[in-house]
């Protein structure tokens, strides 16, 4: 008989305690570390195609080359004959143009998001990063988590002619 009272005691104890267990598990922030994986899809001068995918938002720097730097962004299409995007969304603008007016780290794309909209294969969730610049340059072209780039000051805006 004590058994079933001291059971049903601690049965009673865990069930009080649920509510106070509910509220610090709603208070704990969980975090997974930011990831942009990318792989040089291209490679011709004046032009530089990445295939990203990121679970939070990132930037694409350049470094050693002073020109103008613009970049678009391909939602879904194909990669060697691979769909690329199904479950992808634009991570910011689908287009922008930087001004780098020194050879040091500057942001050319800035992201507001992860490249993906919901869940599935790495490929599904991917963007092409074109990057466009004067076939006469060099540049150091380098995509990094938003964490990472904190630090790295964003290209001056340029003229955009319309597509």
């Amino acid at each position: 008989m004590k058994k079933r009272y001291f059971l049903i005691s601690l049965i009673a104890l865990e069930l009080a305690a649920l509510p106070a267990a509910a509220q610090i598990l709603d208070k704990v922030v969980f975090s997974v570390p930011q990831k942009a994986i990318h792989v040089l899809v291209s490679d011709k001068p004046g032009v530089k195609k990445y295939a990203v995918t990121s679970n939070a938002p990132f930037a694409v720097t350049a470094q050693s080359a002073i020109g103008e730097f613009e970049v678009l962004i391909h939602g879904s299409g194909q990669i060697n004959g691979q769909r690329f995007g199904d479950n992808a969304q634009l991570p910011g603008a689908a287009q922008s143009c930087s001004m780098v007016v020194s050879p040091a780290p500057t942001a050319i794309y800035r992201a507001h998001q992860k490249t993906a909209a919901q869940a599935g294969s790495i490929l599904s969730q991917t963007v092409i990063v074109e990057i466009h610049y004067d076939p006469a340059l060099a540049p150091n072209i380098k995509i990094m988590t938003e964490n990472d780039s904190k630090l790295i000051g964003l290209g001056q805006n340029c003229d955009i002619a319309p597509a």
